[in-house]
């Protein structure tokens, strides 16, 4: 029997977690659920090891075609409806300026990156295998110029122009028959996933000591690393 190692090391960025208590529920068994021909294991990425049996499980059942692993202690994003992060414009030009700011902070949907963090290929016979430590870059957007990153940063709870590391872990054989069909190749290939946090921007006109009543201007989301999605290609004879 042959391995088929992908293997790196990259830059590691220091997290901290609000979500002890989501933790404790899978850090000794993870948790796991399907939906469609998806399933999610609830785990630990740093110690690929507590999920590596359902993760090869799954990956070798032919009614799954993809496995989402998460961390919830990498879910750092804020969750409110309260205003935050205002932004202060100073006047420009006269008594005439705006104010923005940031408010009905919520989570939005998780994103699967669509640049692959490893992939590995192997025939039957051969142990599917990758072990990364891996920088994924947080990313933002708001359609305001004037609400900056750090305003950004202030309402989603963590800097957006920061990395997260994200473990990758994988140990699975390529079986000889997938589905009564005889397998020539199996591909297994990781992505990040990314927990979205979505909010609202709003302004207020400043006019001749005047204050008016703010009102909604534009829009804009941040994206957090916590979790890495799997899926399994085969090529059959």
């Amino acid at each position: 029997m042959k391995k088929v190692i992908v293997s790196v090391i990259a830059v590691v960025a220091l997290l901290t977690s609000t979500y002890s208590t989501a933790f404790a529920l899978c850090e000794k068994t993870p948790l796991v659920s399907q939906a469609g021909r998806t399933a999610t294991i609830y785990g630990d990425l740093s110690n690929p090891d507590s999920y590596s049996n359902e993760l090869q499980k799954l990956l070798l059942d032919p009614a799954i075609d993809g496995v989402y692993v998460l961390d919830p202690t990498l879910d750092s994003a804020s969750d409110s409806s309260n205003s935050k992060g205002v932004n202060e414009v100073e006047p420009q030009g006269g008594p005439t300026y705006h104010t923005h700011r940031i408010t009905n902070v919520r989570t939005g949907d998780d994103y699967v990156g669509t640049n692959k963090i490893a992939t590995v290929s192997g025939v039957p016979g051969d142990t599917l295998q990758i072990s990364i430590s891996k920088s994924v870059s947080r990313t933002y957007s708001c359609n305001i110029s004037a609400v900056s990153a750090g305003t950004i940063s202030t309402a989603v709870g963590y800097s957006v122009t920061d990395s997260a590391s994200v473990s990758f872990g994988v140990n699975s054989p390529v079986p000889s028959t997938n589905a009564g069909r005889k397998v020539a190749r199996m591909t297994v290939n990781a992505y990040p996933i990314y927990k979205t946090t979505n909010f609202t921007v709003q302004k207020r006109l400043h006019k001749n000591g005047l204050m008016y009543p703010w009102e909604t201007c534009g829009s804009g989301y941040a994206r957090n690393p916590y979790g890495a999605y799997y899926t399994r290609v085969y090529t059959y004879k």
